[in-house]
């Protein structure tokens, strides 16, 4: 059975959608998630002059996509829904080495962490379009 933990691991990219300043949703595309515990809670790494950061400071709901392939022909989708919130660089103790990590890598003029809590998810699959 293939479990939220399973697709997390599979996953190359991740959309992160939040609601923009007109009621809209607005996706961002990320590689990989900074750390993560479980698929309960997650931790990314932007520059906080980003539209998504200004978007989550003003809304804290969002929603996380990500999909892996299992069976030829499907993919399975999981979407997290739940809350960020704005972790202080001062307290990123449990993540210190990963955040060291991203940030020589990326070096970002203003880093930031988002933190997102999983409040509900569901896991779909869907067939996959052949191209034929």
């Amino acid at each position: 059975m293939v479990t939220a933990e399973t697709i997390l691991e599979h996953t190359h990219a991740y959309g992160i959608s939040t609601i923009n300043e007109n009621g809209f949703p607005k996706t961002l595309i990320l590689q990989s998630i900074m750390s993560r515990f479980s698929f309960v809670t997650l931790y990314f790494y932007l520059d906080k002059n980003t539209d998504i950061v200004k978007d989550i400071q003003a809304n804290p709901k969002a929603a996380i996509a990500c999909y892996a392939e299992f069976d030829a022909g499907y993919v399975t989708m999981l979407n997290l829904k739940g809350t960020f919130t704005l972790v202080e660089l001062d307290d990123v103790t449990n993540i210190s080495e990963d955040y060291k990590r991203y940030d020589s890598n990326l070096s970002y003029k203003n880093p930031c962490i988002l933190l997102f809590e999983t409040l509900s998810f569901d896991i779909e699959k869907i067939k996959k379009y052949s191209g034929k």
